[in-house]
């Protein structure tokens, strides 16, 4: 994807963050400024965090932007997001805290086994798929924090409950 391809955007104001985004190809909803604000304020400094949805990088810029003491790994398998998202982890001024990585969710965050506090896994479709690489990527706590497995840590995930859809 050229430079020249990220012309036909929208600019997205949420919260004191700048978000670009080409409507056509990508996701954003403001519906969730409220959802992302609610989970922004409970991250606690020096957090390391994977977002396996990230899209343009909403959680992921407004999480440092509240909380600048963490690092985010910022994860999204579309090519269009992906650009975007660099794009507007420079426009907030967020790099080194907010890592852009181009993949599939499952893949890259077994790449970081044990190193989250807190996984991200905003995509309600499809989240409960990704799971067992979810728990995979979070610490490992050798006295067994969450019910005597080993594993540490928050996953905030949406999904949709009720009739399949």
């Amino acid at each position: 994807m050229g430079k020249g391809e990220l012309e036909n955007h929208v600019q997205y104001r949420e919260s004191g963050c700048v978000f670009k985004a080409d409507l056509e190809h990508i996701f954003l909803s403001p519906r969730l400024a409220y959802e992302r604000m609610r989970i922004a304020k409970k991250v606690f400094p020096g957090e390391t965090i994977i977002n396996m949805f990230a899209g343009v990088g909403c959680f992921s810029i407004l999480i440092a932007k509240v909380q600048p003491r963490t690092k985010i790994y910022s994860i999204d398998v579309n090519p269009h997001a992906y650009e975007y998202m660099k794009e507007n982890v420079t426009l907030n001024k967020v790099e080194g805290k907010v890592i852009p990585i181009l993949g599939d969710a499952k893949e890259e965050a077994e790449k970081l086994e044990g190193v989250a506090d807190r996984i991200l896994m905003p995509l309600p479709e499809q989240a409960h798929a990704f799971l067992p690489s979810a728990v995979r990527a979070l610490h490992l706590d050798k006295g067994g924090a969450v019910g005597g497995t080993g594993v540490r840590g928050v996953i905030h995930l949406r999904c949709f409950y009720g009739k399949e859809r």
